[in-house]
């Protein structure tokens, strides 16, 4: 039976504690001794590194969902892999990613545009460590894409394309996130209308779109998802709205590890990962927006690269 100890805080405490910089939860293996980190044992199993695993996960939901969720996540790929592993809940994306450059965590939980920019999107990316994917959340027919960016406009406007928006306004989703900013950024730079558009960050897809439903802006950013329910739902009328540009398909988190690491190990972790049943993936799951029943499927580098340009704009135009 996994044991799991609570290290640095609380479930219950955390969110009041602001002082405390992360919330480790140590996953032990079957079989292992002590309760951590330099705890007195028998020592690493076979294959196993001295120490734990430590899987970066940013604190993107009430700590007392992150918590259950990501310890159930945690024990099974704990017992699957036979080695110990500490899930470590930061702050932001920013900080888990730099945790996994710096080799302060083995594993991280990323958005495919962050994994894009650790491993090689942006002009700092030589200095940058390597990650590599190993494993993307998918939902029950393992399909991992998740989404399209896409960007909406009132028929009666007569924006046709992109490049009609120059001098008009734009209401998109939060800052830095991949479907809301990044991808709409490269497709307006793509058009020739970069740093020509009024844009407003109205925080989410659903936003945008009460926005442009309500005649504050001329166009919006919509995730295809949102759009899609929405128009179920009567929402959003595509008699008076239509669909101009449409990104490439983004897909759910993944699990990288640092490059570092030696290969037969990644190879364990990415089987003990795609192993994962999909009852001890289902509160994870759905923290990384996939309905249960949630699984695991291999990822490769491949599915990422065409986001290194996207993070290598951002990059650019940041600077």
């Amino acid at each position: 039976m996994t044991r799991t100890a609570y290290v640095a805080a609380t479930i219950a405490s955390i969110a009041a504690l602001s002082c405390v910089a992360a919330l480790t939860l140590v996953l032990l293996a079957p079989g292992s001794a002590g309760g951590g980190p330099g705890s007195a044992g028998s020592g690493p199993r076979a294959g196993c590194p001295e120490g734990p695993l430590r899987l970066g996960v940013e604190r993107s939901a009430d700590p007392q969902e992150m918590g259950p969720a990501y310890q159930r996540f945690g024990d099974a790929l704990a017992s699957r892999l036979g080695c110990s592993v500490e899930v470590v809940v930061m702050g932001d994306e920013g900080e888990v990613a730099a945790a996994l450059e710096d080799g302060r965590v083995e594993l991280a939980q990323l958005e495919p545009l962050a994994f894009a920019r650790l491993a090689g999107g942006g002009g700092s990316a030589p200095q940058r460590a390597p990650a590599t994917p190993l494993a993307a959340f998918a939902d029950a027919s393992g399909e991992s894409a998740a989404y399209s960016s896409g960007i909406w406009v009132a028929r009666a406007s007569g924006i046709r394309g992109l490049g009609d928006l120059a001098g008009r306004s734009l209401a998109l989703g939060r800052p830095g996130s991949v479907g809301g900013d990044a991808l709409p950024a490269a497709g307006l730079k793509d058009a020739g209308v970069g740093g020509r558009v009024s844009v407003d960050y109205a925080g989410d897809s659903a936003r945008s779109m009460r926005a442009l439903v309500d005649g504050t802006v001329d166009a919006a950013q919509i995730d295809t998802s949102v759009a899609d329910a929405a128009v179920r739902a009567g929402a959003l009328d595509p008699e008076r709205f239509r669909r101009i540009w449409t990104s490439q398909s983004v897909g759910f988190d993944l699990i990288a590890a640092r490059s570092e690491m030696p290969r037969e190990l990644r190879l364990r972790i990415a089987g003990a990962l795609i192993g994962i049943e999909p009852v001890d993936l289902a509160r994870a799951g759905r923290i990384a927006g996939v309905e249960a029943p949630a699984r695991m499927v291999r990822a490769t580098a491949d599915e990422y690269r065409a986001l290194s340009r996207v993070a290598g704009t951002q990059a650019s135009e940041a600077a």
